[in-house]
Formats: C-alpha cells, structure tokens, sequence
C-alpha cells in the first residue's frame, strides 16, 4: 500500500481539527502493477465508476470507508482482473487531482458468475 504525502497531510490537518481534504472517491483499475506512485492521477486501467467514501471524524479518530460491490463486470465479457484500487478526491480522472492511497491487487478476477467487494477501510486515531 502507498499512502501518500498530500494524504498524510490532510490526515494530519483533520487530527489537529483544522480544514482538510478528505478523500472521497475509490478507483478500480486493471492493469497489473507492482506498485502505485504519489504522483498518480488515475489509477492505470481505470474501469467503472468510482466509488464515493463516507468519511467520519470523532475527537481522536478519522475514517474514510467506501465499497464496491456486485455481479456486473464493468470491462469485458470475460470478466474484470483488478490489478490496483486507489482513493482520490474528484469522482472522475484529473491531472490535479492525485492519488490518495493506491494499492496493488494483481490477479483478482470478476466474473459474472460471484458478486466481489472492493473494501477501501482507512483508519487513524490519536492518543
């Protein structure tokens, strides 16, 4: 997993309750990579709607949880090989919006035959 410096410091604006940004969308893509990069802007192979994210801010606690969920195959008939999910702030793909949180899932296939969750869970808290 990649967590990047933009998201690192609005993490740690939100903790200090001052303004931040929070990521509110998920991408799917499928391209297999080794790994994503801070400066991305979409994620490689993008596919279907992005996902909005619920955030929540307690005291001492942020979480972000967005889910993508179901039998439709967004790519082709055969079938939907995830090879990253990331989180960004704008629901479609933008030079001046980077990535967020990225990680790499290669060999994770969709087929209309099971329904798959993509759980993007973020969490952080101070003591």
């Amino acid at each position: 997993m990649t967590v990047t410096d933009t998201h690192l410091e609005e993490v740690a604006k939100a903790v200090n309750q001052e303004s931040a940004i929070f990521p509110n969308y998920q991408a799917r893509g499928t391209t297999d990579i080794d790994s994503v990069n801070n400066d991305d802007t979409t994620i490689s192979g993008e596919i279907g709607t992005r996902q909005p994210l619920t955030g929540v801010r307690t005291s001492n606690e942020i979480e972000w949880t967005a889910i993508f969920s179901g039998a439709n195959v967004q790519d082709t008939i055969n079938g939907d090989a995830y090879g990253s999910v990331g989180v960004f702030n704008t629901d479609t793909q933008s030079t001046s919006d980077t990535l967020q949180i990225g990680v790499a899932v290669n060999g994770v296939l969709q087929t209309t035959n099971f329904d798959i969750e993509v759980i993007t869970n973020i969490r952080y808290s101070r003591n």
